[in-house]
C-alpha cells in the first residue's frame, strides 16, 4: 500500500467509526427523550396528589398542629412526585449532555469528511468509498 492508500483507509475507518457513535448517540438521544416525555406524563397524571398534599399541609397548619398526616395511597403517590422530581432534573441534565455529545460527534464528522482526500476535494463518492465513475449514482 502507499502513503495515499493508508490514508484513505484511515479516513475511510475513521468516518465509519463517527458514524457509528453517531448512531449511538441517535439511539441513546431517543431513548432519553422518551423518558423525559414518560416522567412528564406520569407527573401530571400525579399533580392532584400534590395539590391534595398541600391542602393537606394548609388546614393542619391552620389547625396550629405542627405533624401532617396523610393517608397511605396520598402518601405513596407525594413520594412518587418527589421522585419524579429528582429523575426529571437528571433526565433533562444528562439530554442536554447528549445534545452536546451529539454537537462533539457532528464535528467529529465534518473533521472526517474533510480528512478523506475524495470528499475534500468535491466528488461525488460512493457508499464503498470509491470515486464515481460515469454512470454512477451517488447514494451517500
Amino acid at each position: 500500500m502507499n502513503e495515499l492508500e493508508i490514508k484513505l483507509a484511515a479516513a475511510k475507518n475513521r468516518r465509519h467509526d463517527v458514524l457509528k457513535a453517531l448512531d449511538e448517540v441517535g439511539v441513546k438521544q431517543r431513548k432519553a427523550g422518551a423518558l423525559l416525555e414518560r416522567l412528564k406524563a406520569e407527573k401530571e397524571s400525579l399533580s392532584g396528589a400534590q395539590e391534595q398534599v398541600n391542602n393537606i399541609r394548609l388546614d393542619t397548619m391552620e389547625a396550629g398542629e405542627t405533624t401532617v398526616y396523610l393517608p397511605a395511597e396520598l402518601s405513596r403517590q407525594y413520594e412518587r412526585v418527589k421522585e419524579i422530581d429528582s429523575l426529571l432534573a437528571a433526565a433533562t441534565k444528562r439530554a442536554q449532555s447528549l445534545s452536546g455529545e451529539r454537537a462533539v460527534t457532528d464535528a467529529a464528522m465534518q473533521d472526517a469528511d474533510e480528512s478523506h482526500p475524495q470528499r475534500s476535494r468535491g466528488y461525488p463518492v460512493g457508499r464503498a468509498g470509491g470515486r464515481m465513475g460515469a454512470g454512477s449514482v451517488a447514494v451517500g
